[in-house]
């Protein structure tokens, strides 16, 4: 069933591209996409105290624990960063996250070592 929802959300969006002043493409995405719990804001804090609402919401009232590593997962994952590793729930590195892990590493200890180092204490 959600995969017949995505499907539709995707060719809502591609009919409201081809057709931007016809309102009924909008409403039915917004419709197909309250289904699918994606939940649209403005802004990045918006979007921080919007999660952390729902957050609170599934702890309290629900009793559900909350995976805070899933959204940095999603994030690494859109950037390429990492990969899952088929039919499994584990995750490796890819090449350019290794790349990208290294020179973090490097900036932070070559570049700010005394900044670091006050953290760390």
């Amino acid at each position: 069933m959600t995969g017949e929802l995505e499907r539709a959300s995707e060719t809502l969006e591609l009919y409201r591209q081809a057709y931007p002043r016809d309102y009924r493409a909008a409403s039915n995405l917004a419709n197909v996409d309250s289904m699918l719990g994606h939940i649209y804001v403005r802004s990045e804090r918006a979007g921080q105290r919007v999660m952390e609402s729902v957050s609170r919401f599934i702890t309290q009232r629900l009793k559900l624990k909350v995976n805070a590593a899933t959204p940095i997962l999603n994030r690494c994952h859109a950037h390429g960063l990492i990969a899952k590793i088929p039919h499994s729930r584990r995750w490796r590195l890819t090449r350019h996250g290794r790349i990208t892990m290294a020179a973090s590493i490097q900036l932070r200890d070559v570049q700010f070592p005394i900044s670091h180092m006050k953290s760390a204490a």
